[in-house]
């Protein structure tokens, strides 16, 4: 029972730390208790490596931190859109979450056309969507990705003209890239967020 009841704190402990982490980073949405609740929900769900995600890297950590508060139905307690954390255990849950992602229609793919990002000895190649989509049609060209874990296949994003994204940095949901912008590091841009690069100024927004 002693046993039991540790471990239980033990996971609220991680579960505070994991919460309080999100909310210094920056990816906790609405109130930290809610945030907390949701985890608890993730946990219950997934059975999360709570250590390892305390101690992921920035970028996988808001990986894991952001799918669960956009997925998750607070009504049902369930998590929707075949979601499945990077740091979750296998169960038949995430068994049959991934078997549901590996049917995606992706919307894009890597052209053999690729260029080296100045000043760095990284190659990043040119997209090509193979479905319609919000003003994308198929066969349009898109700007540049080091790697297909740069720009999600769901939503609408998309990467325009010769921008790039590299290293860690990860374009999903309905955000645009736009004019040449490069999005590199851990950066993750969402939403509706737009990024393009002001040729006068040298600024990107």
């Amino acid at each position: 029972m002693l046993k039991i009841e540790n471990k239980a704190m033990d996971e609220y402990n991680l579960i505070s730390r994991i919460a309080t982490r999100a909310e210094e980073l920056g990816v906790m949405r609405g109130k930290r208790i809610t945030l907390f609740m949701d985890l608890e929900n993730a946990h219950e769900t997934f059975n999360l490596r709570l250590d390892d995600l305390l101690n992921a890297d920035d970028f996988n950590f808001s990986h894991d931190i952001t799918g669960i508060q956009e997925n998750i139905n607070r009504l049902t307690k369930e998590f929707e859109n075949s979601f499945v954390p990077r740091y979750a255990k296998k169960n038949d849950v995430t068994e049959k979450a991934e078997s549901s992602n590996l049917k995606m229609i992706k919307k894009y793919k890597l052209t053999k056309e690729e260029e080296e990002v100045k000043g760095t000895t990284t190659k990043v190649y040119r997209i090509k969507a193979i479905r319609d989509f919000s003003d994308v049609k198929a066969g349009d060209l898109g700007g540049y990705v080091e790697s297909e874990k740069n720009l999600s296949h769901e939503g609408d994003c998309w990467i325009y003209d010769n921008s790039k994204v590299f290293e860690n940095a990860y374009v999903c949901q309905d955000a645009k890239v736009f004019s040449g912008a490069e999005i590199f590091g851990d950066a993750v841009i969402r939403g509706n967020a737009s990024i393009y690069y002001d040729c006068n100024t040298g600024i990107e927004f």
